[in-house]
């Protein structure tokens, strides 16, 4: 009896000594990539952040500063007939949220837009600097990855 009690007592002492299984973050099955592409042509781009869940966390994944000629700098300008429209391609998972900021006017006017329907309408006439974040949450809100890239083209009518 009294081995049964020594027996039952180690199997108690030895349930409470286990750790709960630690929770493994959710994230995406590969690292989606983005380009631009404008009559079938691509569009030259810069990455400027990347990160996801595995290498860094939300608080990190976004610029502090948007600086539209910095992050366009030394990309080479296509022309885009005022009116048509630029192709955003996702390559993997559709992100949940895409923003982009505009500036244009030489740099006098931004304009933020929300992006829907991965496609950009343009309008105007001049140099015109894009930089989009393009974000990824699962069913729970829980971050998953964000990129950031930018691009610079030449509006002509």
């Amino acid at each position: 009896m009294t081995k049964n009690l020594i027996f039952f007592l180690l199997i108690i002492l030895l349930s409470a000594c286990q750790s709960e299984p630690t929770e493994e973050k959710q994230k995406l099955d590969e690292q989606p990539t983005v380009t631009f592409s404008y009559e079938d042509e691509e569009i030259d781009s810069n990455n400027i952040k990347g990160c996801f869940v595995d290498d860094c966390s939300e608080e990190n994944a976004f610029v502090e500063r948007i600086n539209h000629s910095e992050f366009t700098e030394g990309l080479e300008p296509p022309e885009v007939k005022h009116g048509d429209e630029i192709k955003v391609e996702i390559n993997g998972q559709e992100p949940t949220e895409v923003y982009y900021s505009r500036n244009f006017d030489e740099g006098t006017t931004t304009q933020d837009h929300t992006l829907n329907g991965n496609k950009i309408e343009i309008h105007g006439e001049g140099t015109e600097q894009y930089f989009m974040v393009f974000k990824w949450y699962n069913e729970n809100d829980e971050f998953l990855g964000a990129l950031s890239k930018a691009f610079e083209i030449e509006v002509i009518n």
